[in-house]
């Protein structure tokens, strides 16, 4: 069980240093976490991917990467405040980074 939970932050970890890469080249977050999402549902993974698919229709990046379990609530509010109102890709890139390293931690 526990090792289960070591590679879920590890994939986590992974995905957001991925998406910090591609935001600090630049790229808007939204596009980033669109492409990924549209090449996992590709990729057949539509159980998993749809309602990020989905929460990203209706809702927007933030609760896209809510559903996908990168974000919790609290931090979602404060996450959709960078992603929306600061549009500063240096610090989104760094705030990305920085949850990985949480979610890389708490798989340790």
């Amino acid at each position: 069980m526990a090792r289960q939970t070591e590679d879920e932050g590890a994939e986590k970890a992974r995905i957001l240093r991925a998406f910090a890469f591609q935001v600090h080249r630049k790229q808007p977050l939204d596009a980033v976490v669109l492409e990924f999402i549209e090449q996992e549902l590709q990729r057949g993974r539509r159980k998993e991917f749809r309602p990020a698919a989905e929460a990203f229709n209706a809702e927007g990046v933030t609760a896209a990467m809510m559903a996908l379990g990168l974000l919790g609530g609290e931090g979602a509010a404060m996450f959709r405040v960078l992603a929306n109102d600061l549009r500063d890709h240096r610090l989104m890139s760094t705030v990305l980074e920085a949850l990985a390293a949480h979610h890389e931690a708490g798989a340790a």
